[in-house]
């Protein structure tokens, strides 16, 4: 196993959220869950009722289930991202859809990322979800960190 060191460029803000110092830590056991409550979006599927012990019943469950998240979760227009290290993580808030990863080796063309159309509703969207997280309503801008795990 070796380490990894990504760069990541997204449109959002900067967070003062460190490891378990999160709006979601002391509540949620997952991070999409407080998303999807934040904005309001459910999923319309049974959980599966043992997430330890799979059946190949409960893994038709756990497939549909898993299916209906990720639809749900790109219905969330903000997304948060993960950096610094696996094991002391900072946080960005940034837009769905504006989160570029250049894996180790890889390269990133900066250019088409800057270049996607960003309207004033989803700015405003996005500046009104961050009061209302308790961050400063600040306009997103294009921010550059790193993940080394």
């Amino acid at each position: 196993m070796g380490t990894s060191t990504d760069a990541i460029l997204a449109y959002g803000v900067d967070t003062p959220w460190e490891e378990n110092d999160t709006p979601w830590a002391e509540t949620y056991d997952d991070l999409d869950d407080w998303l999807l409550e934040m904005f309001g979006v459910h999923i319309d599927c049974p959980e599966p009722k043992d997430w330890g012990n799979v059946t190949p019943a409960e893994g038709e469950v756990l497939s549909v289930y898993y299916k209906a998240l990720r639809e749900a979760i790109a219905e969330v227009p903000v997304e948060v991202v993960i950096h610094c290290h696996h094991e002391c993580p900072m946080y960005l808030l940034a837009l769905r859809g504006h989160v570029h990863t250049a894996n180790r080796g890889d390269v990133l063309e900066v250019d088409q990322c800057i270049s996607s159309e960003i309207s004033e509703g989803q700015i405003t969207a996005f500046m009104d979800f961050c009061e209302k997280v308790g961050l400063e309503r600040e306009p997103p801008r294009w921010l550059l960190v790193s993940m080394w795990s």
